[in-house]
């Protein structure tokens, strides 16, 4: 195996140019994107959505690099390490999710001419929910983008020291002012940029890391120490809600977590950005596509990580502060021979946070806008108030990152505490638009109640779990990892009491052991059946009441089977009676005869 001894190795000066070179070109982009668009960049249409005449392949590489950030990235290398194979199988539900939604739920969208996919639930229900739907995103935004800003500075806290709170401010600066200055045009051109970075980065990573083991174990061997070591397994069929990755989880949380994804303000803006339908379909099928290379690629970087530390876990060696650091001090270990790909690596998790948040900050400054100022403004807004508007939201939720970042350091892994977060708002959200799309009975106040118990609830469960989680009272369990191949030179004693020994939770309440895929999925299923109990108390809407073009041309398509048949039970009814009235008048007449 390699050896571990030269993990003092420093970040060489070759990465540090390759790293800030990366970064310059990101701001560059943007920078030109502002100057070239200046004059156009004054509308809202061009500054929110690059005047909805984008091309299919920006859209479609920007649309993977806002959802596939540095979280996915390292954290399914980290949960394949840690946990197995298990989680690869949410590959089938994704698959189905995107199908659906490109079907059914996606022309909807792009049939109403909007910006702020919230506008919907005022077309559909009324403002109140309008309201909830984007505060809603606003709070997960918030909570999300200190924890992308994480990733990459814990990777580079790793290589070099530097402060992970001096990284992230660094990182902010910039992404806040290419956002600022380039607009929507410019978050998606640096997203094209940064996607083929981070896509490239990996690659070579994968490629020098198998190099380097085939020397060791062969190729075959990296396979072969995964099935070892108990990682290629199947998810179990059990039906226990904690467990933390079973068939039922994986299933469930898989749709619906890739239902938030599809389903949210980042992706949506970019489809209403493209002049056509055709080429909104062309740009999904591209991110799903490359979304799924990157994700397999992702679970063999595990199986190299699981084949290079299977005798000495990092983290029980005190090598690496957190599991979330595994992949770049892998990086490390396997660049002593080839200057500069570190740096590369680094450069693809900076780029990949940067692509996201941008994303986020765009899409928030296009919902406070669309949302909150243009429908309490008492008069029109000026294109100057407008321009204030969006890029003071871009750079005051920049800001707010930084200090919020705290909340991630506290965090067991990355890839569940942003599944536990996406989980408090994206179920409740996700079930309005589900009823807003598949079900015309129900009204504005029975959406907006059950949106409500679906974020108590969320919240409840997955604040709580968190605090567990923090407190040290909530641990699940890896697969067996162990330190006895580590070199005698470092002191592992501590480590050993702090994480090796301790393995056992303390009692937490079994709502809050649930695991953290049941999250969206719970908070859909408890909006959809408050809102349907309060149909029941209060009533719905009566059929025609909603806009056609406002449900899927499934339920539509029912509906009208429905009429249908209840216009030719009314037509043979009346001609029954009327044959009836025509007997009754014939009876007379014979017995007036």
């Amino acid at each position: 195996m390699i050896d571990v001894n030269v993990a003092s190795q420093s970040f060489s000066l070759v990465d540090s140019v390759i790293l800030i070179l990366m970064l310059i070109i990101s701001l560059g982009i943007g920078i030109y994107h502002g100057y070239a668009n200046r004059k156009t960049l004054k509308t809202e249409v061009e500054y929110l959505m690059g005047g909805k005449n984008m091309s299919v392949v920006p859209v479609g590489m920007s649309i993977l690099a806002s959802t596939l950030s540095a979280i996915g990235l390292m954290g399914v290398q980290t949960e394949m390490y840690l946990y197995g194979s298990t989680f690869a199988f949410s590959f089938f539900p994704f698959l189905v999710t995107a199908l659906l939604f490109n079907r059914y739920i996606l022309p909807i969208f792009y049939s109403l001419n909007i910006t702020s996919m919230y506008h919907y639930l005022e077309k559909r229900f009324d403002r109140r929910v309008r309201l909830f739907g984007s505060i809603s995103f606003l709070i997960l935004s918030t909570l999300y983008m200190p924890i992308l800003l994480y990733v990459p500075s814990l990777s580079l806290n790793q290589v070099t020291g530097t402060n992970i709170h001096v990284t992230s401010s660094i990182l902010v600066a910039i992404v806040v002012l290419y956002t600022c200055i380039g607009g929507f045009r410019a978050t998606v051109w640096t997203d094209v940029f940064q996607t083929i970075t981070m896509f490239g980065s990996i690659i070579v990573v994968l490629i020098k890391g198998t190099v380097e083991l085939s020397d060791e174990i062969g190729f075959e061997g990296i396979f072969r120490n995964t099935y070892e070591r108990d990682r290629y397994e199947f998810p179990t069929l059990r039906i226990d809600p904690t467990i933390r990755h079973s068939f039922w989880s994986i299933t469930l949380g898989g749709v619906g977590y890739c239902g938030y994804i599809f389903c949210n303000q980042n992706v949506v803006q970019r489809y209403l950005s493209l002049p056509s339908l055709k080429k909104v379909h062309r740009a999904a099928w591209l991110s799903v596509s490359i979304f799924v290379s990157i994700y397999f690629l992702s679970i063999y970087g595990g199986s190299l990580l699981l084949a290079t530390f299977s005798d000495c876990d990092p983290k029980m060696a005190g090598l690496i502060r957190e599991h979330d650091q595994l992949i770049p001090f892998f990086v490390l270990l396997i660049s002593r021979n080839l200057p500069g790909l570190a740096g590369i690596f680094i450069g693809g998790m900076f780029c990949a946070a940067l692509s996201s948040m941008s994303t986020f900050l765009n899409s928030m400054a296009a919902v406070v806008l669309e949302d909150f100022f243009k429908p309490l403004s008492r008069r029109n807004l000026t294109m100057r108030a407008k321009n204030w508007i969006m890029r003071g939201v871009v750079v005051v939720c920049g800001l707010l990152c930084v200090p919020l970042m705290a909340i991630a350091e506290k965090s067991n892994t990355i890839m569940q505490l942003t599944n536990s977060f996406e989980g408090v708002t994206s179920g409740s959200v996700l079930g309005i638009f589900i009823l807003g799309i598949f079900f015309p009975s129900i009204n504005g106040s029975c959406a907006l109640m059950g949106g409500i118990a679906g974020l108590v609830l969320m919240g409840w469960i997955s604040f709580s779990a968190q605090s567990a989680i923090a407190a040290g009272d909530l641990i699940f369990e890896t697969k067996p990892l162990t330190h006895e191949g580590c070199p005698d030179v470092f002191n592992i004693t501590v480590h050993l009491n702090e994480t090796a020994l301790n393995t056992e939770s303390s009692y937490v309440m079994p709502l809050f052991r649930i695991s953290y895929l049941f999250y969206i999925p719970l908070g859909i299923i408890t909006t959809i059946s408050v809102a349907f109990l309060m149909r029941l108390i209060s009533g719905g809407n009566k059929p025609g009441d909603v806009d056609a073009t406002l449900i899927s041309r499934l339920v539509h398509s029912r509906d009208t089977d429905v009429n249908e048949i209840a216009q030719s039970q009314e037509i043979l009814e009346e001609k029954i009676d009327l044959m009836s009235k025509e007997e009754k008048l014939l009876s007379r007449v014979k017995i007036t005869k």
